[in-house]
Parts: C-alpha cells; structure tokens; sequence
C-alpha cells in the first residue's frame, strides 16, 4: 500500500515542478531516499505529451547476488495484471464488444461444451467459475517453459476441471484471469 502512495506523491511532485531539471534532481532524491529505506526498487518513467523527461531503475533485482535493476528489467508484475485485465474487460463491455452474460465458447473455442456454455464473463471476473489455479496444475508445474505463450496455457486450462458449478462458490483463480486474457486477445486481436 505505501508503495503506490510513493507513485502518487511522485506524479503530484511532478505537476508541481515547472522545470525538466528540477524534476529530474528530485525524483533521483526522493527515489534514492526511498531505495535506502528499502520502501522501493524498481523503475521509474515520466512522460510528458508522449515524450520520455525522465526514466531510471532503483535498488536491486536481485537481492541474493546483488544485481541492480537497470531499465531493461523484466519485472513479474504478479496478481497486480489481474486489475489491467479486469479494466480492459470492462473497457471491452463499455464498447459492446462483450457482455458480462457472454459465455466463454462465444470467444475460445477449444474449451470443452459443457464448461463453454455454463461460464460466463462474470464467473471469471469474481473468481465464481470454477476454474482454479493454473500454477498448481501438474502439467504446469512439470515444464513452465513450455508456457510462456497465453495460447498454450490456455490449452492446458482448458483440460482442467472444474473445482464447483459456475456461480456457486468463490476460488482464487489465475486460471480464470489468464481465460480473461484469452478473450481480450480474441475480441481485440492483440
């Protein structure tokens, strides 16, 4: 929680400074401060009008063997994708381009009949499908690599059963937001 008030009081500090060189001195002061109270690692970008003022990497990406984050990091944003995914999922609803009543067969079709047509977009988005976590799946857990691609993860979920029938309980569930993933990828294309 304290760490995103550090990015709001950044973006604040931001538009109150006028100068590009003033905002560069105290972001690196402010961040400096904060990696030495150990409150953040990480990367930072400002922009302004599409265009890059400001962009460094603080702290450690590796803590053990002592390795900075540099701005080329690959950061594992975790469970904070799942909020991107829920907001492009209501953007997609605002637009028309889904239905939260619209059942999962309408977008993939690889999904077995029977879970196809009882889960709906609504299920996946309050974790009320069923589906539960890919990363506990054997198949998953015998060659990761082997996922790195949404459509080949999707595969192996969509060979999962259910944990309970759709909208009768509640499970976390990466599964259901990687399903949310796929969806995205076949309304948008992208």
């Amino acid at each position: 929680m304290f760490k995103f008030k550090i990015i709001l009081v950044l973006f604040s500090f931001y538009s109150l400074l006028h100068a590009q060189e003033s905002v560069v001195q105290n972001i690196n002061e402010l961040m400096t401060e904060c990696v030495r109270l150990d409150l953040f690692s990480g990367t930072i970008l400002v922009a302004k009008e599409r265009k890059t003022i400001y962009e460094n990497s603080f702290g450690l990406a590796d803590k053990e063997n002592n390795v900075s984050n540099t701005n080329d990091t690959k950061y594992n944003l975790g469970s904070i994708g799942k909020l991107f995914t829920k907001i492009m999922i209501l953007q997609l609803a605002e637009e028309r381009k889904l239905n939260f009543d619209d059942n999962l067969g309408k977008f993939l079709s690889y999904f077995p009949p029977i879970n196809s047509e009882k889960v709906i977009i609504k299920h996946l988005l309050t974790m009320t499908s069923g589906y539960g976590d890919y990363i506990q799946n054997p198949g998953f857990q015998k060659d990761k690599d082997k996922y790195i691609k949404l459509d080949d993860l999707l595969h192996l979920i969509s060979k999962e059963e259910l944990n309970f029938e759709p909208g009768t309980d509640k499970m976390y569930s990466n599964s259901g937001y990687a399903i949310l993933g796929g969806i995205i990828e076949s309304i948008t294309g992208k």
